[in-house]
C-alpha cells in the first residue's frame, strides 16, 4: 500500500516539475516503518523530489520453469502458478491417452428427456447393424434429407418415411406418372421435385404430398432438376427457372442448335454460388439467377449425350466428355478450358465432388483427382 502511494507522489511531483511549479517533500503517511522512510528522503533530497518519476518494474507472470530430478521442465500455469492437472486427476509420465471413438450424434432429447444425445436414427451402430429396417415396398429411392426419405413405391405412389423411427409419415399419388424408367428428383423450398422417363416435371409438398404444380413437356428424358432458395432449374428442350412456390416461369433460354430428339437441348443443370450451370450441346453455358448470361459459352469437344450435370469444385467447373477422352475442366471466370484428365475408355462415367476433390467412377474403377 504505502509503494503505491509513494509511486503515486513521484509521478506528481514529476508532473509539477514539468509545470514549473513549486514542489514539497513528500511526506509519508504514519504507519509501520513510516519515519524511517521519511528520514531517508531527506537525506537523499533536502530540497524535496524534483527528478522524473521512476519506470515502473514490470512484474513477470510466470516463474522460471522448475527442473525436476528427471532433467526436464515441469510446466507450470502462468496464470495462477498450478501445475498442470491440479483439481483433476494427474496425467501420468510415459502413458498416452486413448483416442475415443468418435460416433455421429443426434443431438436432439429422445423420449422428450433432455440428454447428452443419442446415435442418429439414420446412421448403423458401432456393432454394424441396421439402426431400423421398413418394409415399404418400394422400388425407386427418389431424395432424402436429415428428416425423411421419399421413396417410390411398386404402385406407383410416392412415401414418406421418417429417419427417426421408420414411421410412414404419408402415401400420395403423384400427379403424374412416376413408374417405369428411373425417375429423379431432387429436395428443396418445401418441395419434392420429380421429372418422369417422359421428360415431364412434378411439383409435391413435402408436408403432406399435396400437389404443387405440374409442367409437361420439358425434355426428351429424365432430368436432374436443381433448386436454388426459391426458384427451381430445368433443362431439357429448355433451359428454365421456375417459381417454386406456384410454378411461373421466370425466364427461359433456348439451346444453340435447334432440339432433335434427344441429341440436342440442355442437359441437368447445377447451381453454384448463385450461377446456374448447364451444358447445351457442346458448350458450357453459366447463367446469373436472373436471366443473364454470366459468361460468354464455353467449348468443349467431345461431349456426347446423355449429358451428366456438371460438377464445380472450388474455381473450376468439370464436365465428363466422350468415352475416348475423359474429364475437362474449365475456369469459372475464362470460358476455355484449362485441364483434361484423359481417362481408358470404359461403359459409363460418373462424376461427383465435394471438399475441392472430384471423383469419377469409370467403368468399375473409382478415381480421385484434384481441381483449381
Amino acid at each position: 500500500m504505502h509503494g503505491l502511494r509513494e509511486a503515486a507522489a513521484r509521478r506528481l511531483v514529476a508532473d509539477r516539475c514539468r509545470r514549473r511549479e513549486p514542489v514539497r517533500p513528500v511526506r509519508h503517511p504514519p504507519g509501520r516503518d513510516g519515519a524511517a522512510r521519511q528520514a531517508r528522503l531527506r537525506q537523499r533530497h533536502p530540497a524535496g523530489i524534483v527528478g522524473p518519476a521512476p519506470e515502473r518494474r514490470r512484474q513477470r507472470l510466470a516463474p522460471p520453469p522448475a527442473r525436476t530430478g528427471r532433467g526436464g521442465v515441469r510446466r507450470r500455469r502462468r496464470r495462477d502458478r498450478r501445475p498442470p492437472g491440479h483439481g483433476r486427476r494427474a496425467p501420468v509420465a510415459g502413458r498416452r491417452r486413448p483416442r475415443r471413438r468418435r460416433v455421429p450424434v443426434d443431438r436432439r432429447p429422445a423420449g422428450g428427456r433432455r440428454g447428452r444425445g443419442r446415435r442418429a436414427a439414420h446412421l448403423c451402430r458401432l456393432d454394424r447393424r441396421p439402426r431400423w429396417t421398413a418394409d415399404i415396398q418400394a422400388t425407386t429411392l427418389l431424395a432424402a434429407d436429415a428428416d425423411h426419405v421419399y421413396a417410390l413405391t411398386s404402385e406407383g405412389a410416392v412415401r414418406c418415411v421418417s429417419t427417426a423411427d421408420a414411421r410412414v409419415l404419408w402415401t400420395r399419388r403423384p400427379p403424374l406418372a412416376l413408374a417405369g424408367g428411373r425417375p429423379t428428383a431432387a429436395l428443396g423450398a418445401g418441395l419434392l421435385v420429380a421429372c418422369a422417363a417422359s421428360g415431364d416435371v412434378a411439383a409435391m409438398r413435402t408436408r403432406d404430398g399435396a400437389r404443387a404444380w405440374v409442367r409437361t413437356g420439358q425434355a426428351a428424358a429424365a432430368l436432374s432438376p436443381a433448386i436454388d432458395g426459391g426458384t427451381v432449374f430445368l433443362g431439357g428442350h429448355t433451359l428454365t427457372a421456375i417459381r417454386a412456390s406456384d410454378g411461373e416461369s421466370l425466364w427461359s433460354h433456348d439451346p444453340l442448335h435447334p432440339v432433335r430428339g434427344t441429341a440436342y437441348g440442355f442437359g441437368p443443370p447445377t447451381v453454384a454460388s448463385g450461377v446456374v450451370f448447364s451444358l447445351d450441346s457442346e458448350a458450357l453455358r453459366s447463367l446469373q439467377p436472373n436471366g443473364d448470361e454470366a459468361n460468354p459459352p464455353a467449348f468443349v469437344t467431345g461431349v456426347a449425350p446423355p449429358w451428366q450435370p456438371p460438377v464445380v469444385q472450388a474455381g473450376s467447373v468439370w464436365v465428363a466428355e466422350s468415352r475416348e477422352t475423359g474429364v475437362s475442366g474449365l475456369s469459372r471466370s475464362s470460358p476455355r478450358v484449362a485441364q483434361t484428365y484423359p481417362l481408358t475408355a470404359r461403359q459409363g462415367r460418373t462424376l461427383a465432388g465435394y471438399a475441392n476433390r472430384l471423383f469419377v467412377l469409370n467403368g468399375g474403377s473409382l478415381l480421385a483427382l484434384p481441381v483449381f
